[in-house]
């Protein structure tokens, strides 16, 4: 029913009533969560849930979301610290009418990315600039973002590409991409990239600016579900969330992950600064591991 901050001792709840008419959890869903360089922490609203099937050798997508979204940035990414809510249903200059699928803060301090259904969004010192089809992507909605040194990843629906230095390079992966993550050695933005969605947990390679798929692990490798999450430790641990429960990828195998779970679909991951996973799921709240 609200946003909370765990600062390693005790919960400190955000007060989302702050700036609003109504309570902030009963408007929107809070969805998606970026701190930029400049300590601010920004809030992505009213994004939902997708649903895939495959029809031939695509794939056809049902979506479940409210019909307007926008973005809070709390300023100083502090509970007291003011709230701005910036709904995109009365933003100028043609921002996105729907919630929001996506955030990445950075390369620069207050560097903003902002996904949704009707395009990317980067938001910086000179305004809002918008990234879609026409651009290059491969789908006007995307659902993933990834900062790796000066460059962005970006998931959509219909597949991945790569950012840098305002060029645009689509890759081959043309599945949807859900989450992102990189291989903690590519500081430059030239590493190993991870992709999951509906088809599995794509492993890429970015050659010549554009990602291209190394290996792909699915239900022959003993990964289940829709890839909803990706998470690595320091350790070297690929974690991996999917619709059927939580799996690490060691040494190149996929090792299911059954203790201490409070559900088995498994929403999101994060690393905290001591290297321990935080696991948020559908139905059980959130776990530490």
């Amino acid at each position: 029913d609200a946003l909370f901050r765990h600062d390693g001792r005790a919960l400190d709840s955000f007060a989302t009533q702050q700036g609003f008419g109504e309570p902030l959890y009963w408007m929107y869903w809070i969805h998606r969560i970026a701190a930029t360089g400049d300590g601010d922490l920004w809030l992505g609203l009213g994004a939902g849930r997708l649903r895939f099937r495959t029809q031939g050798d695509r794939w056809a997508v049902a979506i479940d979301e409210p019909a307007n979204g926008g973005l809070v940035r709390v300023a100083g990414g502090h509970p007291q610290g003011r709230w701005q809510a910036i709904p995109f249903r009365q933003a100028a200059n043609g921002a996105p009418a729907s919630g929001v699928w996506a955030l990445a803060a950075g390369p620069g301090p207050g560097d903003l990315w902002i996904g949704t259904r009707e395009g990317l969004w980067a938001r910086g010192a000179h305004g809002l600039r918008r990234y879609g089809r026409s651009e290059g992507l491969p789908d006007d909605f995307v659902t993933a973002l990834l900062v790796t040194g000066d460059a962005l990843v970006v998931g959509t629906i219909g597949g991945v590409a790569r950012i840098e230095g305002g060029r645009v390079s689509a890759g081959e992966l043309r599945d949807p991409v859900l989450a992102l993550a990189d291989d903690g050695g590519g500081a430059a933005g030239a590493g190993r990239v991870w992709a999951g969605g509906p088809a599995g947990l794509d492993e890429l390679e970015v050659v010549a600016g554009r990602p291209a798929l190394v290996r792909r692990r699915g239900p022959a490798e003993g990964l289940a579900g829709v890839v909803h999450a990706l998470a690595r430790t320091p350790d070297g641990t690929m974690w991996v969330g999917t619709s059927e429960g939580l799996a690490r990828l060691r040494a190149g195998r996929v090792e299911p992950w059954k203790q201490g779970l409070p559900d088995g679909e498994i929403l999101s991951l994060a690393v905290d600064r001591a290297g321990g996973l935080w696991v948020g799921t559908a139905h059980g709240g959130v776990a530490w591991i």
